[in-house]
């Protein structure tokens, strides 16, 4: 019978491993950090095209304590073509999801300010994955840390000066809550 990991044990193996998996590009955030509270880590997903779906899958597959609570991009077909596929996958019993998602169609997010109800669906201490374009990647990152939410998002995190520090302001407030962040390099 496979022993449980206690969640502070969780965090210390998974830090030194996704430090390791940067240069391979194989973890995420999602898996060095994890929630305060229960055992369970609610994520939403922003940005639904085929690098967020990538992302989510690659998070959800690892681990049994998390489950996926709400999408959000600007395109409606994007949004709900991600939640119906991540809820088909989560009702399968012989995918490595099954049981991994809770996305009822309310916490399935549609337009420009969608980021702020998606990110609202979470408590402190759990994960956002963004993986929107890199103009309004500023934002919503700074919107997850004032929730207390840990962040993965895709590169480039910004695309200007203005932009840029933004998020060097929202990193001193990660660093101050204690929060982890982390961007996808992908063999970089």
């Amino acid at each position: 019978m496979p022993q449980k990991t206690s969640r502070r044990q969780f965090l210390k193996t998974s830090t030194v491993l996704s430090a390791g998996a940067a240069v391979v590009g194989g973890l995420t955030l999602a898996q060095s950090a994890h929630a305060a509270g229960s055992d369970e880590m609610k994520i939403a997903l922003i940005g639904c095209g085929s690098r967020g779906n990538g992302a989510i899958r690659d998070r959800v597959q690892v681990g049994d304590n998390v489950k996926v609570v709400a999408v959000a991009d600007v395109f409606e077909g994007r949004a709900r073509w991600a939640a119906n596929s991540l809820r088909n996958d989560g009702n399968n019993a012989e995918s490595n999801m099954y049981g991994k998602v809770d996305l009822p169609n309310d916490r399935v997010f549609v337009g420009f300010e969608s980021y702020k109800q998606a990110i609202a669906c979470l408590d402190p201490g759990d994960y956002v994955i963004l993986a929107t374009p890199p103009g309004f990647r500023p934002y919503q990152y700074r919107n997850a840390i004032e929730r207390g939410c840990h962040v993965f998002m895709e590169k480039p995190v910004c695309v200007d000066a203005p932009g840029y520090r933004y998020c060097m302001e929202t990193n001193q407030m990660a660093d101050e809550k204690n929060l982890k962040v982390c961007v996808g390099f992908q063999r970089r």
